[in-house]
């Protein structure tokens, strides 16, 4: 049972999180932006069409931080998110990309960009856009055909080849 344990442990601790939906990850870049900009408590926020949802998160986040300085007048202007070209890790391993979540407002009528990015697998896509939110959603990117089918050949063949000259081999 020891020796189970001991050879759990390494599985665990490569297992990987799984990635925040990109609505998650918008307000992880608003909060950054609170605290980056630290604007006073009585701001402005001024925010249309669906990025509105975003306001009571501004409202909490800038009440918490509670700060003394100068009001400002915060617009959201756009949110987006993009994919970058499919890529794996190591060999055998499934495709990843890197994602971009940005988020372009203003504050006091200088425009300014705030990002964040992070590398989600191809396959959770789906499940981190959110349809009612068309700035969840990212360009489209596909799966590589030729990784798919050649890597898993290449390994097939390699191991038959491998069995056949070690039964050759041992008989000789």
């Amino acid at each position: 049972m020891k020796y189970f344990l001991f050879l759990l442990i390494p599985i665990i601790s490569f297992a990987q999180e799984m990635s925040s939906d990109n609505f998650t990850a918008m307000e992880q870049v608003i909060r950054a932006i609170v605290a980056k900009e630290q604007p006073g408590s009585e701001s402005k926020i001024i925010a249309t069409g669906e990025y509105t949802v975003f306001v009571p998160l501004l409202e909490s986040e800038i009440r918490a931080l509670a700060s003394n300085n100068d009001n400002a007048e915060i617009t959201l202007i756009k949110g987006s998110v993009q994919y970058s070209e499919p890529f794996r890790e190591g060999w055998l391993s499934s495709y990843v990309t890197e994602r971009k979540v940005e988020i372009t407002y203003s504050i006091n009528s200088v425009i300014k960009t705030e990002a964040k990015t992070d590398t989600v697998e191809i396959e959770d896509i789906s499940t981190l856009e959110r349809s009612g939110y068309v700035f969840t959603i990212g360009n489209s990117i596909e799966t590589p055909i030729f990784g798919t089918i050649v890597e898993p050949v290449a390994l097939i063949v390699t191991s038959a080849v491998a069995v056949y000259l070690f039964f050759t081999v041992r008989n000789n």
